[in-house]
């Protein structure tokens, strides 16, 4: 990931700035996301954007709340507050339209 409003090269060889990336170009778009397990909250307001091309790692210790944030992503589990979507999709409202995106079958 990188700051706002610097430049970075995509895959495709076009330059765009993240402050004035298109909505079409965030397959990835996660912003104050919560999760708690009755009195343990592992999400404590996570916000991040993935452009498309850009690689991501996610990153932390054990009980970061990582598996959490993929199983929110993919739909296998539902967030206590804030928004996430994949390629444009809500994944509470649109869950199988992300599930299709994602190729994620069960």
């Amino acid at each position: 990931m990188f700051l706002k409003g610097t430049n970075r090269r995509r895959p495709d060889g076009d330059t765009y700035i993240r402050g004035n990336t298109k909505m079409r170009d965030m397959v990835v778009q996660v912003k104050g996301l919560r999760k708690s397990f009755k009195n343990n909250e592992v999400l404590k307001g996570v916000d991040f954007e993935i452009g498309r091309g850009e690689i991501f790692a996610l990153l932390g210790s054990n009980g970061a709340g990582k598996t959490t944030i993929v199983n929110i992503l993919s739909t296998l589990m539902k967030p206590d507050k804030g928004n996430a979507s994949i390629c444009g999709y809500d994944v509470i409202r649109q869950s199988k339209k992300v599930r299709q995106s994602i190729s994620l079958t069960g």
